[in-house]
């Protein structure tokens, strides 16, 4: 009895797996054979292709100040200032730009680069604020009326962060600042390419003299920590013992110091258009 309950339950089954087994059949009979026997499997249909992507530009680290203006190169072309109007030269390697943090007080002063006005102290001093820079030598001046001026000769290599620090104390009354260097104007970058410092320059020093030939020095100074001065102005470098600074043609003063070491101090003509290199070995005393 239970034998015969079994097939009648499993019967059915086995007749639906020989059906379609049975069309199986058919159906590869009657595909095409390819040369070597083989049965022709119909292509697999392919994917519809995935629409391309469109990503906004990242200029994120590309921004550098130059010439006056917050300039973003992946807008606009490289240079865009005749040679002739502009006395620093840049190699345009902005993916590697150099970042300088400006810690001092007041933090209402100026900050002054390459003769250019950059903005406040304020706008350069926190975690995420730094001045973006192109790789090189740069002339670094913060200003504020009443109070002294400082002034940093910078050398910065690409990828490098540095941050210069002072505090600007109070001159006495009647006794003038010393007026930031100021460099002629540069022609705007293409529309859309930059934007400008976030307050204007102060009115007293928007002129713009004429300004002689430049040429570049270079110094080699060891022991890597002596500290240097150019023309009574300190010297920092992201690249220990290695200095270079774009300065005037004419006659500069080069004073490095170290204790434990005799000072070394000498005067140095420049010439337009040229590059001086000084080297400087500090014998202990």
């Amino acid at each position: 009895m239970v034998r015969h309950t079994l097939l009648r339950t499993c019967l059915p089954i086995i007749l639906m797996i020989g059906a379609s087994y049975s069309s199986t059949v058919e159906a590869q009979a009657r595909r095409p054979a390819d040369p070597g026997g083989r049965v022709a499997r119909p292509a697999a249909p392919r994917p519809a292709p995935r629409p391309l992507a469109v990503h906004p530009p990242r200029t994120t680290g590309t921004v550098v100040f130059i010439g006056g203006y917050f300039y973003d190169p992946f807008f606009g072309p490289y240079p865009w200032w005749p040679r002739t109007a502009y006395p620093y030269w840049y190699v345009p390697r902005y993916d590697l730009r150099a970042q300088v943090r400006v810690r001092a007080t007041p933090h209402e002063a100026a900050v002054y680069v390459d003769g250019f006005y950059a903005g406040l102290v304020e706008d350069f001093d926190g975690i995420f604020e730094r001045l973006p820079l192109t790789p090189g030598g740069h002339d670094i001046t913060l200003y504020l009326a009443g109070h002294a001026t400082a002034r940093w000769r910078l050398y910065l290599q690409p990828g490098s962060d540095v941050t210069v620090r002072a505090t600007l104390a109070p001159l006495p009354a009647g006794t003038p600042s010393e007026p930031p260097p100021t460099a002629p104007p540069v022609p705007a970058p293409p529309e859309g390419t930059y934007a400008l410092p976030r307050v204007p320059a102060p009115a007293s020093t928007r002129s713009a003299p004429v300004v002689a030939g430049f040429g570049t020095l270079v110094l080699h100074v060891a022991p890597a920590g002596a500290a240097v001065r150019l023309d009574g102005d300190e010297c920092l470098s992201s690249s220990p013992g290695y200095y270079e600074a774009h300065v005037g043609t004419g006659v500069h003063r080069i004073e490095v110091t170290l204790p434990g070491h005799q000072p070394y101090a000498r005067e140095v003509q420049v010439e337009e258009g040229k590059t001086s290199t000084i080297n400087v070995t500090l014998p202990r005393t």
